[in-house]
């Protein structure tokens, strides 16, 4: 699913009638905001979906894939997602039972 495909469904989903226009803007938003939050705080958590966390990652000592030669990767900060039960309960039908044989 592309941003389209979400301002289409979200567009559809709304109980209200309301234009694309607005809903792109919201979501525009939206995604600003969190883009803001992760660069200055830890984490950011939204109830239905689940919990980006900033992750801070180590420098380290590589290879060059062609030649092989050590190369510094330097130090870097990444976001790491953690959905929340209902999501992976979403993904994983058999977490509803207890186990993948049920």
């Amino acid at each position: 699913m592309n941003f389209e495909d979400l301002v289409d469904r979200v567009t559809q989903r709304l109980a209200w009638p309301t234009a694309k226009t607005t809903v792109r803007e919201v979501l525009r938003a939206e995604f600003a905001i969190i883009g803001e939050a992760l660069a200055t705080e830890s984490e950011v958590v939204l109830p239905e979906l689940g919990r980006f966390k900033v992750e801070h990652v180590g420098s380290r000592t590589g290879r060059h894939p062609r030649t092989g030669e050590p190369i510094a990767i330097p130090a870097r900060r990444r976001v790491k997602f953690a959905p929340t039960l209902r999501v992976k309960r979403r993904l994983q039908p058999w977490w509803r039972n207890g186990s993948p044989g049920s």
